[in-house]
């Protein structure tokens, strides 16, 4: 009864029906977008726009497979190759003969 009196009831109510109405519209929106990005992605399917993009990204993920396998193949030669001269091994010393602190993130 008091809040009523006051006004904080019809204040609480205009509240409410102003978020009910912001919901709606944001609804409203969202089915819009949903509708006009099924139009394009149909649009695109059928002009062969879809399989032309795809075919690209399968190319960009095939040469960065590509291109990490040979940084890696690199990588293991390069280990290899200072496992065989014994430069893998006086780094390992180097290292021992360091204090040890603790690894920055570790946790």
């Amino acid at each position: 009864l008091h809040a009523k009196r006051s006004g904080e009831l019809s204040a609480l109510v205009e509240e409410w029906r102003r978020a009910q109405t912001a919901m709606a519209s944001s609804m409203s929106g969202l089915n819009d977008l949903r509708e006009r990005f099924k139009a394009t992605m149909l649009g695109a399917l059928r002009s062969g726009e879809l399989q032309r993009l795809a075919g690209e990204l399968v190319e960009e993920v095939e040469e960065q497979a590509a291109d990490f396998q040979r940084v890696k193949k690199r990588a293991l030669l390069s280990l290899l190759r200072m496992k065989r001269s014994g430069e893998l091994e006086r780094l390992a010393r180097d290292m021992g003969d360091l204090p040890e602190r603790p690894l920055r993130g570790a946790y």
